[in-house]
Parts: C-alpha cells; structure tokens; sequence
C-alpha cells in the first residue's frame, strides 16, 4: 500500500474523531447557553468518543493500512500484548 493510501485513511480516520469530538463540543456550549444539560448525556457521549478513538487508532487504521501484513511474528504478538 502506498504512503498516499495510508495518508488518505489516517485522513479519514481523524476526519471521525474530529465530528465526534464535536458533537460532545456542541452539546456542552447547549448545556452552558441554555443551562439546561444532562450530565449523564455527556458522560455517555464522552465515553463515546475515547472508546471510538481508541477502536479507531489500535484495531480500524493497522487493519486499514495492513500494518500487521508489514510485521513480522515477534512484532506481531508485542502489538496484540500492548
């Protein structure tokens, strides 16, 4: 895979981060404006969002790019430790 592949989907990948960062951006300024949030709201989307970036960094984007095909076996089973 090329250098300009892998670059378009970390691309991509930010690019979903970035919406779902915010989304919880949006609904605190709602909570502060009207004075009127739910906590357990933005907990959950808070939750969310760190689950969402650590799914997307560690499983989705070496999936993605075929970073594991690049590995050799050693690499491989320290990755899947960490």
């Amino acid at each position: 895979m090329t250098e300009e592949k892998k670059g378009q989907i970390r691309k991509g990948i930010v690019a979903v981060e970035v919406v779902l960062a915010a989304i919880l951006l949006i609904y605190l300024i709602y909570g502060i404006v009207t004075k009127n949030s739910n906590q357990m709201i933005f907990n959950l989307l808070a939750t969310i969002l760190v689950v969402a970036a650590v799914v997307l960094n560690d499983i989705v984007e070496p999936y993605l790019i075929k970073a594991f095909q690049e590995m050799d076996d050693f690499r491989k089973e320290a990755y899947k430790k960490y």
